[in-house]
């Protein structure tokens, strides 16, 4: 059986429609798996039926218990021993195949009870990692101290229980390969990265449109109330452009998480001309056929993060022949063919991106060709169905005599 453990309390439906999800529903089809995804309970994930295409979805007791506010990493070891995940995959003997995501401490004790249960089962780590989490870890391993061992150790001991590692970007990819942690990881580590489901699209009825057909939108998709996401990046350079016909569309939840998204949307308004008639905040859309066809009607997207592990949005809307423009983020220069496919900036550069929108707006940029190539190119690489084939994968799921 092949078990995918989502041990993060934030899950909600969204996420099956995402790699956490979408992977493993391929990879269930592809190599004729039963598996069950299980996940922690919480008040954000209520509307979670008990199955999702091929996937069994199992539902852990989470009891809420009060934050002690340690940090410490041998505190939060031991504090994994008393967590649903562990009590789990306590009581785990038939799981052939484990998949987790991110690298913790809490991996060390979580794998390790896998394999004394299931001494023959194989781990799989995808580790949804950008480049300044990178260079955080390599900064720490670089120091002298009691610190870097530690990690050191960490790093040694879950290499030494996984067969699977993977990243998502060629950059990250090389970055890792190239340094201290690839001595540690060795050949199991590998580039796979992330993308759409082509399945999704047909059951969804959603055609992709041909950009005659397409509106003049510039389209941002994406949490408006994180930091992370920088929309004010985006708001900031608008105050400066012509949008002559085009319009500006912004869907994303604008609860504030590090952000006042509304507050900042407030200001704006006072400053763009065009706001009552060509900007237009939808807010979060669930309904996946509404999202998409937001996607399928626009010309141009805008990502202007400050970071991303990938940016799997990037893939949604390059599916649908959107030019891209977005800061050299995730998966954004893989997607683009290194500007090929759409415009690269610097973060945080409001200048940078104003022209560019600009230069679309006006006609400079001759979109059409480019709408075909990119959509092309995602069809080709980025879909979930070709991303399952990978050599990595079929290694990995061949008989383990379990």
């Amino acid at each position: 059986m092949f078990t995918v453990l989502f041990n993060y309390s934030g899950f909600v439906k969204g996420h099956l429609y995402k790699d956490v999800g979408a992977l493993p529903n391929e990879l269930t089809k592809k190599y004729r798996l039963t598996t069950h995804f299980v996940f922690l309970d919480s008040i954000y994930n209520k509307d979670v039926n008990e199955s999702y295409d091929n996937l069994h979805l199992v539902r852990l007791k989470n009891p809420r218990k009060k934050d002690l506010m340690i940090r410490s990493a041998l505190f939060r070891y031991f504090k994994t021993l008393n967590t649903p995940a562990f009590k789990f995959l306590v009581k785990s003997r038939e799981i052939s195949h484990l998949m987790m995501f991110h690298i913790s401490i809490d991996k060390i004790a979580l794998f390790g009870v896998y394999k004394l249960k299931n001494p023959k089962g194989r781990i799989y780590l995808k580790l949804d990692i950008n480049q300044e989490q990178i260079d955080r870890y390599l900064n720490l391993l670089r120091k002298n101290n009691i610190y870097s061992f530690f990690l050191k150790s960490m790093f040694r001991i879950i290499s030494k229980q996984v067969s699977l590692i993977s990243c998502e970007t060629e950059k990250c990819f090389r970055i890792i390969r190239e340094s201290e942690l690839g001595k540690l990881f060795g050949d199991k580590l590998h580039n796979i990265t992330n993308g759409i489901s082509e399945k999704e699209m047909f059951q969804l009825s959603i055609p992709v449109k041909r950009f005659r057909e397409k509106e003049n939108i510039i389209l941002f998709s994406g949490y408006l109330g994180s930091a992370v996401k920088n929309v004010s990046m985006l708001l900031d350079a608008l105050v400066t452009v012509n949008l002559r016909d085009w319009k500006v569309i912004l869907i994303g939840s604008t609860v504030k998480k590090d952000f006042d998204f509304l507050e900042k949307l407030s200001n704006f308004s006072k400053h763009f001309k065009d706001y009552s008639t060509k900007f237009f905040v939808k807010g979060y859309i669930e309904d996946r056929k509404d999202l998409m066809s937001y996607y399928n009607r626009s010309k141009c997207f805008i990502l202007t993060s400050n970071y991303e592990s990938f940016g799997l949005v990037l893939a949604e809307a390059a599916y649908f022949g959107n030019y891209i423009i977005s800061t050299k983020v995730g998966a954004a220069e893989e997607i683009t063919r290194d500007g090929e496919h759409g415009s690269l900036l610097d973060v945080g550069d409001t200048f940078q991106l104003a022209r560019e929108m600009q230069k679309v707006i006006d006609g400079a940029i001759d979109l059409e060709p480019i709408s075909k190539k990119v959509h092309e190119y995602i069809k080709n690489k980025y879909t979930w169905e070709s991303i399952a084939k990978n050599e990595a994968f079929r290694t990995f799921f061949k008989s383990t005599d379990f």
